[in-house]
């Protein structure tokens, strides 16, 4: 459950293998590369794990990009690849330097690593943590011109995604006041005043609901994804969780429309929300409905729609939502996206 989720495990034995030898692009297997590309260094990239764990370092700070490759997706977007976008439903976690994410996102219904759990939002620098979401922005351009293997390829595309939007992804339409990430990896200095400089928690949630017309251009149907945002006692951003619910992410350049939930959602003391949850049998970590997917067809089964549906409600009132019954198996065609509250 929630309460019990947050242990986050950190890849730490990556981190130690900084030292190695660069090995081929395509050679396979564990790969160390000494290179670094426009501050981006590839810390680990195992074709066989199907994992890449890469570092940005910018004005003597560092965050870390941890991902994973999916399968192709099962709602695909066929200008993907001409837009430069990934066509796979890969998952991600970006890490601040103590390894604590503030960016994870979940390609299908569970994360493909079974050890990553959702982190209790606490007990970080606020100011730092700004920083850091600037530092993920300005990574953007340095993922264009990073060598790697063919085959996290996919992988490359996502992360470009993430940093090119994840300052929209932190702006709160009609917030008394938002506080900007920083910029080039500073925070702005008239802003200091408003943050605490340590031991920060999110005390507030929100979530922003994106839709793009299903597979192609013009269609009436919806593809739909969820992004969960948490924020401090200052309106300033600290951590960041979208679904991509088997298709484009919530906030990928592939999604054209957007709603905002009105206000915000107030912490309940544990500086957690449900959005992502703990699977009750196993230790693994689901965001969407356990029930088989189908693109189209809804008889007993769930689309992308019905995965919004639940994510939504789980953040709204913090709380499980069944993932095998309701919305999740009925035979009712959730085609269009489920709104904002």
């Amino acid at each position: 459950m929630k309460k019990t989720l947050f242990a986050l495990a950190v890849a730490v034995g990556s981190l130690s293998m900084l030292g190695g030898c660069a090995m081929a692009p395509d050679q396979g297997g564990p790969a160390v590369v000494e290179k670094v590309s426009d501050g981006l260094s590839v810390m680990e990239a195992d074709e066989a794990a199907r994992k890449l764990v890469v570092k940005f370092r910018k004005d003597g700070r560092e965050i870390v990009f941890d991902m994973r490759l999916g399968e192709p997706m099962e709602s695909p977007n066929p200008d993907a690849e001409k837009m430069g976008l990934p066509t796979r439903m890969n998952d991600a976690r970006v890490l601040d330097a103590m390894g604590l994410p503030f960016y994870m996102q979940m390609g299908a219904d569970r994360f493909i690593d079974p050890t990553w759990q959702s982190p209790r939002v606490e007990g970080f620098d606020e100011a730092g943590r700004l920083a850091d979401f600037g530092l993920l922005r300005d990574s953007e351009s340095a993922w264009a011109s990073l060598a790697l293997p063919s085959w996290a390829e996919d992988l490359r595309r996502g992360a470009a995604d993430i940093a090119r939007n994840i300052e929209a992804m932190t702006v709160k339409e009609a917030a008394p006041t938002t506080v900007p990430i920083g910029g080039d990896g500073a925070l702005n200095q008239k802003l200091l005043g408003a943050v605490e400089w340590a031991g920060s928690s999110v005390v507030k949630w929100d979530y922003k609901i994106y839709e793009k017309d299903a597979f192609m251009s013009g269609s009436p149907y919806d593809h739909s994804a969820v992004l969960l945002r948490g924020w401090t006692s200052s309106y300033s951003i600290a951590y960041t969780a979208v679904s991509c619910n088997h298709g484009a992410c919530a906030a990928s350049s592939a999604m054209t429309r957007s709603c905002t939930m009105s206000g915000y959602r107030t912490d309940d003391g544990t500086h957690s929300r449900y959005f992502y949850e703990e699977d009750q049998t196993t230790t693994s970590v689901n965001g969407g409905c356990s029930t088989g997917f189908a693109a189209i067809w809804d008889n007993y089964k769930h689309v992308c729609n019905d995965d919004s549906l639940i994510q939504r409600n789980a953040i709204y009132y913090d709380s499980s939502q069944s993932r095998t019954g309701g919305t999740c198996a009925d035979t009712y065609k959730n085609y269009w996206g489920p709104g904002c509250h």
